[in-house]
């Protein structure tokens, strides 16, 4: 199988610009689902944060993916087929700010594209052909914050949540969601070893003003172990812990 192997599902991404990576797992683990009964994954890609949704919550929680590619689509419907919550996950194809709803989200998720683009040179490289559908998935006009935070404001139930994950130098971030009605209540600094700099940050939103809860978080320790922090975090999903 070309994929990933959790301890209660598998996950196929060979048709996924985006393969599954450490932000996601780190996210879904990370979430409090709160007994949420309707979830949405924006930009879903395989699928993984939808069915770890799935994992974490109660037997009467639906959730559903959306993207705007075809191949992740197409993986990520096999994928949910595949896991043990199927009847509690739908995948569709549409774009976040044309999704319609009956009824808002109690928790949204997404692990955003956040890598802008550099400058294309006018010849036709062979690596530029094969990172077309990456670069695509991942950099800033296909979804930017400020459009994410304005679309998670529009489908969020008003005591609901929001959670994602962005790098550690996202600048104003805090800010750009405030002037959505989207405040942080969690913010976990997270460091790909104790002595290292932050690499990524970890978000919980609502709609709700509070205090911003900070925290931080090492994948591994000094000596290149994973630590017992993270460890416990990941618990459910990763088979080596």
């Amino acid at each position: 199988m070309n994929g990933f192997q959790f301890k209660q599902f598998s996950i196929e991404h060979a048709n996924c610009a985006m393969k599954v990576g450490t932000d996601s797992i780190l996210l879904g683990s990370w979430v409090n689902t709160r007994q949420a009964k309707r979830i949405l994954d924006i930009g879903t890609g395989s699928g993984l944060l939808a069915i770890m949704m799935a994992q974490k919550s109660t037997a009467d929680t639906q959730v559903l993916g959306i993207d705007i590619d075809d191949g992740a689509v197409t993986q990520a419907s096999k994928n949910m087929r595949n896991c043990p919550w199927s009847e509690r996950l739908s995948c569709q194809k549409v774009d976040v700010a044309n999704l319609s709803v009956d009824a808002p989200y109690d928790l949204i998720i997404s692990n955003p594209p956040y890598f802008t683009l550099p400058p294309r040179s006018s010849g036709k490289r062979r690596s530029d052909i094969e990172d077309t559908a990456r670069r695509s998935a991942r950099h800033h006009s296909d979804l930017d914050p400020a459009t994410l935070f304005q679309q998670v404001a529009r489908l969020l139930d008003p005591q609901g949540h929001f959670y994602c994950v962005l790098p550690s130098h996202s600048q104003d971030i805090l800010n750009l969601a405030k002037q959505h009605g989207l405040y942080c209540h969690r913010l976990t600094h997270v460091h790909s070893a104790t002595h290292k700099p932050a690499i990524r940050q970890l978000l919980e939103f609502s709609n709700v003003p509070s205090q911003c809860l900070e925290q931080q978080l090492a994948i591994h320790q000094s000596s290149g172990q994973y630590s017992a922090e993270y460890r416990q975090l990941c618990q459910d999903f990763y088979l080596k812990f």
